[in-house]
């Protein structure tokens, strides 16, 4: 590897390494299939009569209380979570009206509150802490991103520890309840590459932990998601700010930076290997149709399977150079029935279902132009495809060939 040069032509000794397999060994990377595979399938589980949520977890100094009779200002005293574990509101949450009303749409009957005061300051933190992330930390991380990459492409070395620190902040959030509709912010152009690059980041390591790993390997997500475009920092910036369409020769060239990444990490000492391929394979495909290296299936790096589904993911979710962003459910969309064979629906599926899960509760706009909310995700349908809510009756979008979500209003926020 030692030899690996930048050129037009892939380096033969490159293509004959990654050829041998997965960063991991044979049986370290069975292993972590199989447990990832074993959670999905355990997610189908149908954990009441409508397959919509999953209450959890009680304790001393709490109650169940009907629907009807909270209040604003109660404390959940339980995670409200989705079939596959997404946190559609999490324990320790201050009841509003608006996650009440939430709350009162997923026919809930009862939910588990705190019975005092003194207990429900115990759990505040965690609420509080996403809230001051979705407020200043996001910001905060996108301006040590961005010097970050920066400083790169400036031609000083990759500062690693500076590295550890961005990525300490990004990893804690997937042990949260992040609103994604953070990832649909307003970016300006000029700050494009290092706000995508966050977002990858915050989406890799909540997909790591939606998927059963552990702390380690979702923050070594989490810094391949903050690196994965590090190589753009080498490619002509007037290519990547273009507001149009690139040229085959323009696209070549900005093909490339997965390469340059590849090149500016390989030899930092104390860099993750496991990071280091991902890097370089966050644009192949599962079914051999990506690049530089075109390879497939089980040669492709585990981070570099999760990290290409948050790639795509967060380009197409926010306004870029090129094109304005999409409504989250055209994207799941895409993701289910347009990239088959392209992404690893081991990482795949439970991708689709936690981001459609986080919508539940919303209002959304139907192509028809009714106004709906998102009731159900079916998690053996067309995950993309929920029940919905109109004024008058349910629609189940799976079943609907011709009406489809073409807006999803902003999340529910306390």
């Amino acid at each position: 590897m030692d030899d690996f040069k930048i050129n037009n032509d892939l380096p033969e000794d490159l293509i004959t390494f990654y050829n041998k397999g997965d960063i991991l060994s044979h049986q370290k990377k069975l292993a972590l299939e199989n447990e990832t595979q074993e959670d999905c399938i355990n997610s189908y589980r149908i954990l009441n009569s409508e397959g919509e949520h999953l209450m959890v977890g009680t304790e001393r100094n709490t109650e169940y209380i009907s629907i009807k009779d909270l209040i604003p200002g109660m404390v959940l005293a339980m995670d409200i979570v989705s079939t596959y574990g997404t946190e559609l509101i999490s324990k320790g949450s201050v009841l509003t009206e608006q996650f009440i009303h939430v709350l009162q749409r997923l026919d809930l009957e009862e939910v588990l509150v705190y019975k005092n005061q003194a207990s429900r300051d115990e759990l505040m933190e965690p609420e509080i802490s996403v809230h001051r992330y979705v407020d200043t930390g996001y910001e905060i991380d996108k301006n040590k991103v961005k010097k970050l990459i920066q400083e790169v492409g400036s031609g000083n070395p990759l500062d690693v520890k500076y590295v550890e620190e961005v990525t300490s902040s990004i990893a804690e959030q997937a042990k949260t309840y992040l609103p994604l509709d953070i990832l649909e912010k307003t970016i300006s152009k000029e700050d494009y590459l290092y706000t995508h690059s966050l977002n990858v980041a915050l989406l890799a390591s909540l997909l790591g932990k939606w998927v059963g790993l552990d702390d380690r390997p979702v923050s070594l997500l989490a810094k391949t998601g903050v690196l994965h475009d590090i190589g753009k920092s080498k490619v002509d910036k007037h290519l990547l700010d273009k507001p149009g369409s690139l040229t085959p020769q323009e696209y070549s060239l900005v093909k490339k930076h997965s390469q340059y990444g590849y090149e500016i990490l390989k030899n930092i000492p104390g860099l993750e290997l496991e990071v280091v391929l991902g890097v370089l394979m966050h644009h192949e495909r599962y079914d051999g149709t990506g690049y530089p290296m075109g390879i497939n299936g089980g040669k492709i790096s585990v981070f570099g399977k999760i990290v290409a589904i948050a790639d795509v993911y967060a380009a197409r979710v926010a306004d870029r150079p090129y094109a304005k962003k999409e409504c989250p459910f055209t994207i799941l969309n895409y993701l289910e029935n347009d990239c088959i064979g392209q992404f690893d629906i081991t990482y795949l599926r439970p991708f689709l279902y936690n981001v459609a899960s986080s919508y539940i509760g919303n209002s959304v706009i139907l192509s028809n132009g009714e106004k709906a909310s998102v009731i159900l995700v079916s998690s053996t349908e067309f995950i993309s495809k929920p029940l919905v809510k109109t004024e008058n009756t349910f629609i189940n979008l799976a079943r609907e060939k011709n009406i489809h979500i073409v807006e999803v209003l902003p999340l529910l926020h306390s």
